[in-house]
């Protein structure tokens, strides 16, 4: 049992604040890893995902130019997530400046 799989028990059994802490935190990672992967690393220190409130992924860059490049990707990113996930839980991403 995965990660998701364990937020999806715990979310039965304690309610949803507790799951969706641990899918919250699955789905950033998830993130962060696939924008590591597709752009070799060299994003890694511009962009970091944050959390997920209502649909939307927040991810901080500390430069739009990271962020135009993630949004021409943002379709396969919520499809990969929504994999790693088991569902829809992501649908669109917002980016916030980094401070």
């Amino acid at each position: 049992m995965g990660l998701t799989g364990l937020g999806d028990l715990l979310e039965k059994r304690f309610g949803n604040s507790i799951g969706h802490q641990i899918t919250d935190a699955v789905l950033c990672d998830a993130f962060d890893e696939a924008v590591e992967e597709w752009w070799q690393g060299r994003f890694k220190a511009h962009v970091k995902a944050q959390f997920v409130r209502a649909g939307v992924l927040y991810v901080a860059v500390n430069h739009s130019v990271y962020a135009h490049e993630i949004k021409m990707r943002e379709g396969e990113l919520v499809s990969l997530l929504a994999r790693k996930a088991g569902k829809q839980k992501v649908k669109s991403i917002v980016f916030t400046l980094m401070v």
